[in-house]
């Protein structure tokens, strides 16, 4: 049965993607509507909607509860603290690290504990069955330092969510990046995942890839033309040099 969630943007990727005035602000409303009018919606919809917050990344916090076998989280750039509430809710392990700057973080209930530091120094003396990080990739100036750093804080054979928006044109504060699914694959595999078997999914304002930790040691690259190629042994069967990265799904499970 598909989620009242995925169902919420799944509409707004077909009918508001395209207008992005107002976004996110206009998305937040639209969902909020959509979702309040579907029947049968989950655990997660109605905790986020009767807090009067719908939140991005739900189809991906979803399936990581429903497919992925974990205990403890790591919730990296944390903002309000949504995402950590309810893997807390459903009996996880929760640790939360941010920067504690932005309009997000201020909005946090504040009974909560966190680390409060640069993410890039704050040394961790475990690593974590999985690592979660909604829409903060595409905050970071290096990316490829970011998802090292993540490599590093997940167990090998845990697991790793990251959420990005979609690519828009209109240039938005703390924004440094620019992405879409096939662009995030092949950042992952240059970080050391092997994504052959990676659950990928773009649903409104959310672009998601869960993958488990199977560390690579990457090929002799030239880092121009052709280094698609001598990376596909790492990244999903069919995707090699020139591959439309403008992936809608692969590989999430039902």
């Amino acid at each position: 049965m598909v989620s009242a969630a995925t169902l919420a943007t799944n509409l707004i990727d077909k009918t508001f993607y395209q207008d992005s005035d107002g976004f996110p602000g206009r998305l937040k409303r639209m969902t909020a509507k959509l979702l309040r009018s579907l029947p049968g919606s989950s655990v997660i919809t109605n905790d986020a909607d009767r807090q009067g917050d719908v939140l991005l990344a739900m189809d991906a916090l979803e399936t990581a509860l429903k497919h992925c076998d974990f205990q403890t989280v790591l919730d990296v750039g944390s903002g309000a603290g949504k995402h950590a509430e309810l893997f807390h809710q459903h009996g996880k392990s929760v640790t939360t690290i941010d920067f504690g700057k932005s309009i997000y973080y201020q909005k946090r209930d504040q009974h909560r504990t966190d680390i409060i530091a640069d993410y890039y120094k704050y040394q961790f003396d475990h690593p974590f069955d999985l690592v979660w990080a909604s829409h903060v990739l595409e905050h970071q100036p290096n990316p490829n330092d970011f998802l090292k750093k993540v490599h590093r804080d997940t167990k090998e054979g845990g697991w790793v969510v990251i959420t990005v928006p979609p690519l828009k044109h209109q240039i938005v504060g703390g924004h440094l990046s620019l992405w879409n699914a096939g662009m995030l694959l092949y950042h992952l595999v240059f970080a050391g995942f092997d994504c052959r078997t990676a659950w990928v999914k773009r649903s409104g304002y959310n672009i998601s890839v869960i993958v488990d930790k199977r560390s690579i040691v990457l090929p002799e690259l030239h880092y121009d033309s052709g280094d698609i190629n001598r990376l596909s042994a790492f990244l999903p069967h069919g995707l090699g040099e020139g591959f439309d990265g403008n992936i809608r799904s692969m590989n999430w499970p039902d």
